[in-house]
C-alpha cells in the first residue's frame, strides 16, 4: 500500500507473537485480530480467530503478521519471496505452474500470488549458509586510533557495495581491523569459504591480518595489503562448534583497514567429507 506504514502495523512487525495477526480495515482505523491464517489468494484471506474459519476479502485486509515459529533465521531449505507490494515471505515453493507462485510459509500457510507480482525469489540451501545472514554470538571492534565501527552485513565497513579489485560482491561481511566475529556452527557444517581482501574504497591503502579460529584453534592467518588481489580461502571446520573471524592490524596501525570477508559462508559436503 502507498504511503507510510500504519503505526500499529509497523509496531506489530517488530513484536513477534505466537499467533498470526491480521489487520482489518474499518472505517477510520485498523482492527488487529489474532488467530490462524490458513491461506491467502488474490481474493481472500482464510482466517480462523478461534471460533471457526472465515474468508476476509483482500481489499479489507491492510496486512498480516505471521507468528514467530522457531528461531529467527531458521530457514534452511526455504525460499525468501519478495512481492511487488513490499511484503516478504519465507516458505517452500509448491508450484510455479500456470503463471502463479504457490508457496507454503514457514508456519504452514498456503499463499498464492501471480508470478508477475514476484520481485525476487532466493533459495537458502541446506548445504550452504552465508554468515551475513546469521547473528554472531560475539562481535567486537577494538580500534587503535580510528573510531569504533560496527561490522556490516553485505556491505563494506564504509557502507558501500563490497569491492575487491575489480570484483563486486553482494554477500559478505565488512569490518575494520582489530575485530572479532564469532558464529555458532550448530548446523554441522564442515568448511568455511570466502574471498578476502581490503576493500577498494581505500584506494590501495590498508594492511591487516585475516585470522580464522575454530574452537580456539587457529586455522588460517593471512596478511593482506590494500594493493593485493582478492584471495580465495577454504578451511576445514569439521567437528567445530564455534568459528571466529578475526582481523588484526598490520603496519600503519588500523588506518584504512577496511577488511572484507566477501562471500563468506559455511558449507556442508556429502556425509561430512570434503568435496
Amino acid at each position: 500500500e502507498d504511503g507510510p506504514i500504519a503505526p500499529a502495523f509497523a509496531k506489530a512487525l517488530t513484536e513477534p507473537d505466537d499467533e498470526d495477526r491480521i489487520f482489518v480495515r474499518l472505517e477510520n482505523s485498523l482492527e488487529p485480530v489474532s488467530g490462524l491464517i490458513e491461506s491467502i489468494d488474490d481474493f481472500n484471506v482464510a482466517f480462523d480467530p478461534g471460533d471457526g474459519a472465515r474468508k476476509i476479502p483482500r481489499q479489507r485486509v491492510y496486512g498480516v503478521v505471521f507468528a514467530l515459529v522457531g528461531r529467527p533465521g531458521d530457514h534452511q531449505g526455504e525460499s525468501l519471496v519478495s512481492l511487488a507490494d513490499g511484503s516478504t515471505l519465507w516458505g517452500k515453493v509448491a508450484s510455479l505452474a500456470e503463471g502463479r507462485l504457490q508457496l507454503k510459509t514457514t508456519d504452514g500457510v498456503a499463499v498464492s500470488a501471480p508470478w508477475d507480482s514476484v520481485m525476487s525469489l532466493k533459495v537458502r540451501s541446506t548445504r550452504m549458509v552465508f554468515l551475513s545472514d546469521l547473528e554472531p554470538t560475539e562481535a567486537r571492534h577494538q580500534p587503535l586510533v580510528t573510531l569504533e565501527r560496527r561490522w556490516q552485513a553485505d556491505r563494506s565497513v564504509g557502507g558501500r557495495t563490497m569491492k575487491l579489485g575489480e570484483r563486486t560482491f553482494e554477500k559478505g561481511i565488512g569490518v575494520a581491523s582489530r575485530s572479532v566475529l564469532a558464529f555458532a556452527n550448530d548446523g554441522g557444517f564442515d568448511q568455511l569459504a570466502a574471498v578476502i581482501g581490503i576493500d577498494a574504497e581505500t584506494e590501495g591503502r590498508g594492511d591487516c591480518v585475516f585470522i580464522i579460529e575454530a574452537d580456539g584453534r587457529e586455522l588460517l592467518r593471512e596478511r593482506v595489503r590494500g594493493a593485493d588481489p582478492p584471495r580465495a580461502i577454504n578451511v576445514d571446520i569439521r567437528g567445530s562448534s564455534r568459528v571466529t573471524l578475526l582481523v588484526e592490524t598490520g603496519e600503519d596501525l588500523d588506518l584504512a583497514d577496511h577488511a572484507d570477508w566477501a562471500d563468506v559462508r559455511f558449507l556442508r559436503s556429502d556425509k561430512g567429507a570434503a568435496p
